[in-house]
């Protein structure tokens, strides 16, 4: 769609499964300006939101023969879960996508310099009109932060196993599929992802701290060990 300047897409299952992309390339400043392939990683994030929202099981698929299109639970979980779902896949399936940015690095270690980091709990990382910084991108880089956790906890099989147990609860009772999973709730994930990054952010800036970067040099997120 070519009605904007803006470089973003939108993907709904409502009444069918659409996808929207604007083909415009990413500003410097915008959080996806680290790039591959641009294209290919924001059909990726948008087709994510479409096979997630599409899953359905159990119960739930009785209801979506009954009822139709508007029967889809997995569209009503939290928009943390829904972004951070899709940042996680774009990172994993493409070259860059934002979970290997340095954006996203960078983001963690100011935080934690601020003494801000982990402050927000699960139910501010669903907003986007908090004025305070990452603004509307806080379901997008706190919900991959949490995410991308699940997979470290449980595999890379976990998103699909969340999405038929998610796909087959009634909306809004999100806890319930993290408890049978994992033994706590999401919320008590995100508190042990804030603390497991605070660990690896303070490897990293010490190492920034007393390894003085000369000609705007680029520590390797390898190099931080």
């Amino acid at each position: 769609a070519d009605i904007t300047d803006l470089s973003n897409g939108s993907a709904t299952t409502v009444p069918q499964p659409t996808i929207e992309i604007y083909p415009v390339l990413p500003a410097i400043n915008d959080p996806t300006s680290e790039y591959a392939d641009w294209v290919r990683e924001v059909v990726t994030h948008e087709y994510t939101h479409i096979l997630h929202m599409e899953t359905t099981s159990g119960f739930m698929d009785i209801m979506r023969f009954v009822f139709g299109s508007i029967m889809k639970p997995n569209s009503y979980l939290p928009r943390w879960y829904l972004e951070g779902e899709a940042v996680e896949m774009e990172s994993r399936l493409t070259p860059v996508g934002r979970g290997r940015s340095y954006y996203y690095e960078a983001l963690v270690r100011a935080f934690s310099e601020e003494n801000v980091w982990g402050k927000a709990d699960i139910a501010e990382i669903n907003f986007t009109n908090i004025p305070t910084w990452p603004r509307g991108q806080r379901p997008y880089t706190y919900g991959y932060f949490l995410l991308h956790e699940f997979s470290e906890l449980k595999g890379d099989q976990i998103y699909g196993i969340l999405n038929h147990r998610h796909g087959g609860r009634i909306p809004f009772f999100v806890d319930g599929a993290a408890e049978d999973i994992f033994g706590k709730s999401y919320g008590k994930l995100l508190g042990d992802t804030y603390k497991k990054l605070e660990v690896n952010v303070q490897k990293q800036l010490k190492k920034l701290q007393t390894e003085k970067a000369s000609n705007g040099e680029v520590f390797s997120k390898d190099s931080f060990g």
